[in-house]
């Protein structure tokens, strides 16, 4: 069960504090179309949480459990996703220009139309990704 709720979340986000996510159990919550810019969730549970059109941009999301969970049309451009379970999650159409992937698995998440110019791949495990010709890689990157 979820540590919070998207109200608490959304009045937290109003109110203007830092916010910080850290370790916190949002697994399958809605926070969708949610402005999260810069927010610090690392090694928070994402499992099947909804952050699909959310703004996660600059957002520290180091270490965080997100298996299954939709971050489809999420801009993540500038984000750190460094060691992130991201297996099985759907990024269809998310930005994460610039973004740190180091060390992150991506084992069966869904990258169509991404856009991941920019971002760093190393040491990412990619098996059995999902892309298609409108995904865009980092230069020199070969899925």
């Amino acid at each position: 069960m979820p540590s919070l709720t998207r109200k608490q979340i959304e009045e937290m986000i109003e109110a203007g504090a830092g916010v910080s996510f850290n370790g916190q159990d949002l697994q399958g919550l809605d926070l969708s179309r949610l402005n999260l810019s810069g927010f610090d969730f690392s090694y928070a549970r994402l499992n099947r949480a909804d952050l699909s059109g959310a703004n996660l941009s600059a957002a520290i999301l180091w270490s965080v459990e997100a298996r299954g969970a939709n971050l489809s049309q999420a801009d993540l451009s500038n984000s750190n996703l460094g060691t992130a379970d991201l297996r099985g999650s759907s990024l269809r159409e998310a930005v994460l220009r610039g973004a740190s992937l180091l060390g992150a698995t991506l084992s069966a998440a869904d990258l169509s139309g991404a856009d991941l110019r920019g971002a760093d791949l190393r040491n990412a495990i990619v098996r059995g990704v999902i892309y298609n010709p409108a995904t865009q890689w980092p230069a020199g990157y070969t899925p």
